[in-house]
């Protein structure tokens, strides 16, 4: 496979690249979902095939905003700023988490200079969104020790309000979303 085509932006190899090359002002690259999700997190990782120590490498890793729509044409969004002008640093991923836990299915990775866009893989976290009232599976804690709690945790209201990036395993939670949780816990209805 070529290494700059618009697929080599979700092969799972960041040693290849997407690559929109030119002046051209909001240059993105996008994922359809084919359905809406809740999105925890987006993770862009920049271009590996370079180093720092080539003049200007930075101005591959500025100026970027992700954006969430429902709209394929993206004539509303929301968006988050994933890179400014400071540049992150040679080989550091970037997570960005959406402005709202509303349903998305449709996420674009842009960059809001006239600089060339390059990006190794963009990748999308989060739940098949459901509309019919259910609570959320969370697959991450399916079959461990967690499930029981969680479950629980759940089903008392106690994760109501608190994002999946706090709420999972492995993810680290604020003192104040904690207290929440614990609170609720104890006050069904809080």
């Amino acid at each position: 496979m070529e290494p700059y085509l618009p697929e080599s932006v979700n092969d799972g190899n960041l040693k290849t690249n997407w690559v929109r090359a030119g002046l051209v002002m909001n240059a993105y690259v996008g994922v359809d979902l084919l359905d809406t999700y809740t999105i925890t997190s987006v993770v862009l990782h920049n271009r590996l095939d370079t180093s720092d120590d080539e003049p200007d490498s930075y101005i591959y890793r500025t100026n970027v905003e992700v954006r969430f729509s429902n709209d394929p044409e993206f004539k509303t969004y929301d968006a988050v700023t994933a890179m400014t002008d400071v540049d992150p640093g040679y080989g550091v991923p970037i997570v960005v988490t959406p402005p709202s836990q509303k349903p998305y299915r449709y996420v674009r990775a842009v960059k809001t200079d006239t600089i060339i866009f390059v990006l190794a893989e963009l990748e999308v976290y989060g739940y098949q969104a459901v509309d019919d009232g259910s609570l959320p599976e969370f697959e991450d804690v399916k079959g461990t020790k967690y499930e029981g709690p969680v479950t629980l945790m759940q089903n008392l209201g106690a994760a109501e309000g608190v994002s999946e990036n706090e709420y999972g395993v492995y993810n680290l939670m604020t003192r104040g979303a904690a207290a929440n949780m614990i609170v609720k816990t104890f006050n069904p209805g809080y």
